[in-house]
Order: C-alpha cells, then structure tokens, then sequence
C-alpha cells in the first residue's frame, strides 16, 4: 500500500492487514532494451503462510511519466486494485506493459505490521 506519495490515493489502506510479521520483496523489472520503462513490484509476503497479501507497483514510462497502483488480498480470496477494480489473478489487474520486462534484481526486508498501518523493520 502506497502511502508515502503526495496526490496518491489508493481504496486500498495498509492498516486494512493483520498484524503479524512479513518479508517485503522488492522485484526491479526493465524492459527488454527496447526502451528505458522500469517498474519496481513490491510484495509483502506474510511469515506465518508464506503468503502474498498486496501488492505495490510503481512503473516509469517510455515517456518518462511515473505511475502507482497498488494490489489487496480481499478476504474473497481475489486481488483489489488501487480504483476498485477485481479479479482473482492479479496478473488480470497488471498492466500489460510488464509483460516485455524483465527481472534484473529482487531483495527482500522483514518488517512487523503492527494492525494499525506501522511497519518496523526486524
């Protein structure tokens, strides 16, 4: 969940996640040499279930634009994005732009979620 970004408001909240222990995988994506786009998903994995649970993705354009959507487990069992939009495979709400890239570094951080939207690092 996006929350740190000026104008960036989301349907999704952080607070909205149980409290418990995660990973946050970040995965750096380029396309294929064909242009400068980048994109950076960010997962938040739960400890306990090994368990995606949302989804950050911030895509820098060919045209140099920056964009976010951020992606919810809804207890549904499907994926939520940023506007409201659903379905059960997140890769249905990806843009399909991610489809020409690919992965060139991925790194991974345990925070704490404490329920109330506050993550600290472990």
């Amino acid at each position: 969940m996006i929350t740190d970004l000026p104008d960036f408001d989301s349907v999704n909240k952080l607070n909205d996640l149980p409290q418990g222990r995660y990973v946050v995988v970040e995965s750096v994506y380029l396309r294929d040499g064909r242009s400068p786009m980048e994109a950076v998903l960010t997962e938040m994995v739960t400890l306990a279930e090994n368990k995606i649970v949302c989804v950050d993705l911030q895509v820098m354009t060919v045209a140099g634009e920056l964009r976010f959507r951020d992606f919810c487990l809804t207890p549904s069992g499907s994926w939520r994005d940023s506007y409201g939009a659903t379905a059960f495979q997140l890769r249905d709400l990806l843009p399909s732009e991610l489809s020409d890239c690919v992965l060139t570094l991925r790194r991974g951080t345990f925070v704490h979620h404490d329920g109330s939207g506050n993550l600290t690092y472990l």
